[in-house]
């Protein structure tokens, strides 16, 4: 009876199963990211200029993929000022300050940040609300509004955590010996504000 048909039989079988087979494949072996190892895909690029005497520094970060075990907690993007023989700079001098959380090009949550003796440091969350993830793309700028900043050495530290807890308050603006019980990393950059 299926002798004449056997090819129109097994030939789509052999073909479904090797769908089926490549999908299963894929979904096993296809690179998933965790908080944990999001810190070698994420992208952090800070930028200074020089206009007078006013003096910008802007930082984007992307983390190009979310991770799979979830986003919770809250971020901290810490900016401290050093000058030329390592003290700390004055933050009265700092002009403005702004970070916002981007979905896509849309602007979601802005913020100022706080000032602290060294610095300024912005908090802000990593959460999911309707499908759109906060935390994973921004954008901040600080405005310094003297000339004794030019030349200076700014270090900019992002503190990452992906665990729920309160508020943490630091007295430093750079987290590179930050001690808090809970999982995190953190990723520095440095850069000079140009002299004109």
């Amino acid at each position: 009876m299926f002798r004449g048909n056997a090819a129109v039989i097994i030939l789509p079988l052999l073909l479904m199963g090797f769908i089926f087979y490549g999908g299963y494949h894929y979904l096993n072996t296809s690179d998933q990211l965790t908080n944990e190892e999001l810190d070698t895909v994420m992208s952090l690029v800070v930028e200074a200029s020089t206009s007078g005497d006013k003096h910008t520094i802007n930082g984007y970060w992307d983390w190009k993929e979310m991770p799979v075990d979830g986003v919770l907690g809250y971020d901290y993007i810490g900016v401290k000022f050093v000058d030329e023989e390592q003290h700390s700079v004055d933050p009265e001098l700092i002009s403005g300050s702004k970070l916002e959380l981007l979905h896509g090009e849309q602007v979601i949550y802005e913020t100022e940040g706080t000032i602290v003796h060294d610095g300024i440091i912005f908090e802000f969350p990593n959460e999911v609300q309707e499908h759109i993830g906060y935390g994973n793309k921004g954008s901040f700028e600080i405005v310094l509004g003297s000339a004794l900043y030019s030349g200076n050495e700014v270090s900019i530290s992002y503190l990452h955590t992906w665990e729920e807890h309160g508020s943490f308050s630091f007295e430093h603006a750079r987290f590179s010996n930050v001690n808090i019980d809970i999982e995190h990393w953190i990723i520095e950059r440095f850069t000079t504000i140009p002299t004109q």
